[in-house]
């Protein structure tokens, strides 16, 4: 006579085992790749807009000071 465990053993028999997703060892992957890390300066946020902006020029460095006095200037009365 058959056991219980036997008989649903053999009835299961079909299913397939877990598959377990085999992870790498971080330790090996990283042999080879050892070395030191930021050897730059540090920069920040700011520093990358400066650098950047570094060749633009600033609005004081435009010479517009003649297209401001041609343009036209609208008479009334502004303190109402």
């Amino acid at each position: 006579m058959k056991s219980f465990v036997e008989i649903e053993s053999k009835r299961l028999s079909f299913v397939p085992g877990p598959k377990y997703l085999q992870h790498k060892d971080w330790r090996d992957e990283r042999k080879g790749r050892a070395g030191k890390f930021l050897q730059n300066a540090r920069k920040t946020f700011t520093q990358e807009i400066m650098e950047y902006e570094k060749n633009r020029p600033a609005p004081s460095k435009f010479d517009n000071y003649d297209k401001l006095k041609k343009q036209q200037k609208v008479l009334g009365n502004y303190l109402m």
